[in-house]
């Protein structure tokens, strides 16, 4: 993700930590932010809700097998 700064404030850039590097970069566009409609981001939605179910099934059988179990360490 690019972030762009602009500074109105000339203190506000001499407040700025000495940069490290520097890159050089051509922009060739340039696209206003917008937010996604839901019908856009639905199924990603819908995919990252039934992996967070199945990691917590997955934990929650995984701590039955914990219960259940007795392993001795010599």
């Amino acid at each position: 993700m690019v972030e762009e700064r602009r500074f109105e404030d000339t203190g506000a850039v001499t407040n700025l930590p000495p940069p490290a590097e520097f890159y050089l970069m051509l922009v060739e566009d340039k696209r206003p932010a917008r937010f996604k409609t839901l019908v856009e981001v639905r199924d990603q939605i819908e995919k990252d809700m039934l992996a967070q179910e199945r990691n917590r099934l997955e934990k929650q059988w995984i701590e039955k097998l914990k219960k259940k179990t007795f392993v001795r360490v010599f």
